[in-house]
């Protein structure tokens, strides 16, 4: 490599002079260490705009050279390039001229740490213990009193029966009290430093009773619509090996879409119909469709277990701690109950139930799990997806698609329900904060190439 000074800056009428002194040294220089090729650039080239004088100073200066090897002249200035392709054209003795692309290095974005959250509930005790994102050698633990009355008025709907999503306000209100309860006093702040990560809130059943997706960071930090928020059962006695999520499926994934299964429901059919296009476009996906009468508890049944996604648009009910207290309402306004979902094996990998509270979980695991979303999660599949309150049809059908339009793109389901709690927000719908992904951090529809 040979390194050239044009000298000190100073008069630029005399930058041309020593440009074709810096060329006549160059060519002697090489002519003297035997140099058969020699690649140069354009010399002061963000000194003087004009290119024609510079390359006509660089010339003379060759030419003074007695032994000229041949020169490869590099340029990597878009305009440049081009003029001096006109000006060399016919310059004899320089028999090449090239342009060598711009490198540059891509810069892949890395997604932050997560926030992990361990939550247990005993004895109207609540214990939070917080990993933040790169945090310290010590691990905060918050233990606070949360009796059954405050947990129960945290969770309470609204409506004539108190079980539809709150009004905003109620959610804002409540978000900011969950927060001091988690994470003290200096809540809103240390929400405020974690915002781009997604929380993993790890809790046992007591605890599952508590809506986490509306937690607030004043003014307006809410985790569930900035990095998200996923949960984890946490399951005694669970196998170790259920713990990881099944490889990717070769082949087409089956789905089965059961659609308003009680004829009562125009919204939910409308939802269903949406849902199906969206699937029928992909190449992946095979869909099953049992509507209305269709979706008989047989019929159900038999379709689950061929299914690896099952997406339910329809009633459900949460009623109390016993087997049939809990499940999903089929043709002929029969239910559909944890009894019924204990004789199917395999489940599939993955539920979307859009349906009333079909998120909720009520049991003592393992053995005994009693609310309907349980019974799906100790099966051990991938992702379990519902509601934490009654949901209403617009909302359930704008998330529904939002959340499959996502997924037949290749995103994953984390940030599919990611996309649609923040269309439901932007829609001004307070049922941002009732949906409940359990798992699904990486579950996809279409397995990227």
């Amino acid at each position: 490599m040979i390194l050239a000074s044009l000298g000190k800056p100073g008069d630029p009428a005399r930058v041309p002079a020593e440009i074709e002194r810096v060329a006549a040294e160059t060519l002697e220089i090489a002519d003297r260490h035997g140099f058969q090729r020699v690649g140069i650039v354009t010399f002061g080239g963000n000194v003087l705009a004009d290119t024609a004088a510079v390359a006509a100073a660089m010339l003379r200066g060759f030419s003074k050279s007695s032994g000229r090897p041949a020169l490869i002249w590099h340029e990597t200035d878009e305009d440049r390039f081009h003029r001096l392709r006109e000006i060399l054209e016919n310059e004899a003795g320089i028999s090449l001229t090239t342009r060598r692309s711009i490198s540059s290095i891509a810069m892949v974005p890395t997604k932050p740490e997560p926030i992990m959250l361990h939550v247990r509930l005993e004895g109207g005790i609540l214990s939070a213990t917080c990993l933040p994102p790169s945090s310290a050698a010590v691990v905060p633990n918050q233990l606070s009193e949360f009796p059954a009355a405050e947990l129960n008025k945290l969770a309470l709907g609204e409506g004539p029966r108190k079980r539809s999503t709150p009004r905003l306000a109620t959610l804002t209100k409540r978000g900011e009290e969950l927060a001091a309860r988690l994470f003290g006093v200096r809540a809103a702040d240390f929400l405020s430093r974690c915002k781009d990560s997604r929380m993993i809130v790890v809790h046992d059943t007591e605890s599952s009773k508590v809506p986490f997706e509306l937690l607030l960071g004043v003014p307006e930090t809410r985790p569930a619509l900035a990095g998200g928020i996923t949960r984890r059962l946490e399951i005694g006695g669970l196998d170790f090996a259920r713990q990881f999520a099944q490889p990717p499926k070769q082949g087409k994934l089956k789905v089965l879409l059961v659609s308003d299964p009680t004829s009562n429901l125009p919204g939910a059919a409308k939802e269903a119909e949406a849902v199906k296009t969206i699937l029928e476009q992909s190449e992946r996906v095979d869909v099953e469709f049992l509507h209305q009468d269709e979706a008989t508890v047989e019929n159900v049944t038999a379709a689950l277990r061929r299914a690896d996604i099952l997406h339910y648009c329809g009633h459900a009910f949460f009623d109390g701690p016993g087997p049939d207290e809990s499940g999903l309402i089929l043709a002929g306004d029969v239910s559909f109950t944890g009894e019924d979902l204990r004789k199917i094996d395999p489940l599939p990998r993955m539920a979307f139930v859009n349906a009333c509270e079909a998120g909720r979980v009520r049991g003592e695991p393992p053995t005994k799990a009693v609310a309907f979303a349980e019974l799906f999660l100790h099966s051990g599949m991938d992702a379990y997806l519902g509601t934490f309150w009654e949901v209403g049809d617009d909302a359930a059908a704008l998330f529904a698609t939002t959340v499959y339009t996502q997924l037949a793109t290749g995103e994953a389901l984390e940030q599919a329900t990611l996309a649609g709690r923040n269309a439901l927000f932007t829609a001004n719908e307070p049922d941002w904060a009732n949906y409940m992904l359990f798992g699904g951090g990486n579950f996809r529809l279409v397995i990227p190439t």
